[in-house]
């Protein structure tokens, strides 16, 4: 269920390059994304609101209690977040930069996007059949190698494309598996507490990420945004580390 989610929302993702491509860069797209924000909110008006989905309410625990217990979930979506927005926001002028075409660089946005769309599903269910810290960690150190590879064989059109299909799609599912172990940990009232900062996280992380990202290549033109993207990445790791080594100490002992 949540791979189906997280596919749902990269289809978002991947129809904003296309729809940018189809009908330009004037005012038309903005008229566009206002209809599907009346839409969406439609759809939260109409949500069922005659169960509680909490049951009674209780008290949770504070904030910085949550990310002490599981902070591999719930700070995932600050990292992923981060490169991601950094992604969104620079790709298209990295990949010019590099040698391709602006209508080039939408359409690999959008194949990027559609590898999140394929991967998720799978993703969701290989964490039901395996160990879900070890498949983050795996996810996360696959993303790295994905990027590691992308200065190397841009600006070739078709290797560019099959590169970010899988590593965007390999970056998603860290997001995946970080709700999965978010559900999986927390119930009830926490639940609900996790699920607000993650939301936080995600909002920081698109807010300092693509900044950052910026500078990085405005200090080395084009490739500061891959490197940076590195960096984050490279940032996340130790915390799936550190919650595989928390979860086989016992086993150890």
């Amino acid at each position: 269920m949540i791979g189906i989610y997280s596919a749902a929302a990269a289809a978002g993702f991947a129809s904003g390059p296309m729809l940018l491509a189809l009908m330009g860069t004037d005012v038309t797209p903005f008229y566009v994304g206002a209809a599907l924000m009346f839409v969406a909110a439609l759809i939260v008006a109409t949500a069922d609101r005659s169960r509680d989905h909490f049951g009674e309410a209780k008290s949770s625990s504070a904030m910085w209690r949550l990310v002490l217990i599981a902070p591999a979930a719930l700070l995932a979506n600050f990292f992923f977040a981060a490169a991601e927005d950094s992604l969104v926001t620079f790709f298209p002028l990295y990949a010019i930069r590099t040698g391709m075409s602006e209508s080039a660089s939408l359409t690999l946005l959008t194949i990027a996007a559609l590898g999140a769309i394929a991967t998720q599903p799978v993703i969701g269910i290989a964490a039901d059949r395996m160990n879900r810290l070890d498949l983050l960690t795996g996810l996360v150190v696959a993303t790295l190698g994905g990027y590691l590879l992308l200065p190397f064989v841009m600006p070739g059109a078709i290797a560019t494309g099959v590169t970010l299909f899988f590593v965007v799609g390999l970056a998603n599912g860290i997001f995946t598996l970080a709700m999965v172990l978010v559900g999986e940990r927390f119930r009830g009232a926490e639940l609900a507490g996790a699920s607000a900062f993650t939301t936080a996280m995600w909002g920081t992380g698109a807010l300092v990420g693509a900044p950052l990202s910026g500078v990085a290549m405005q200090v080395w033109d084009p490739h500061g945004l891959i490197a940076a993207v590195l960096l984050i990445f490279l940032a996340y790791l130790p915390f799936p580390l550190l919650a595989r080594f928390r979860a086989t100490k016992p086993a150890a002992e």
